[in-house]
């Protein structure tokens, strides 16, 4: 049998423990898991870029301190994913901030 030949991205959400057929999860408890995935993904994207030293996201919680400070160890991203987050950033996101800076 050998190993198939699956193409799997760099960002992944293991989302089996938000519901479905592994029980019942509250909408609630979903949203959090997820915004705290990307929450982690963000700060790491910027954390990628030789010129950031420090990123300073606010936290209203000690837990969420914490979470926010896990980014940092996560695995460096592909520069597949890099080039990736780059053309959403600068087609979506920059022409709405870019004057405030």
């Amino acid at each position: 049998m050998g190993a198939p030949e699956w193409k799997v991205s760099d960002i992944s959400f293991g989302a089996w423990a938000i519901g479905g057929a592994w029980g019942s999860v509250s909408d609630d408890e979903s949203l959090i898991a997820l915004h705290q995935a990307m929450s982690q993904f963000a700060l790491h994207w910027i954390l990628m870029f030789d010129v950031v030293t420090c990123v300073i996201p606010g936290g209203k919680r000690a837990e969420q301190v914490a979470d926010n400070c896990q980014a940092s160890d996560l695995p460096p991203l592909s520069d597949v994913v890099m080039t990736g987050v780059r053309r959403i950033y600068d087609e979506k996101i920059c022409p709405l901030v870019q004057d405030r800076w």
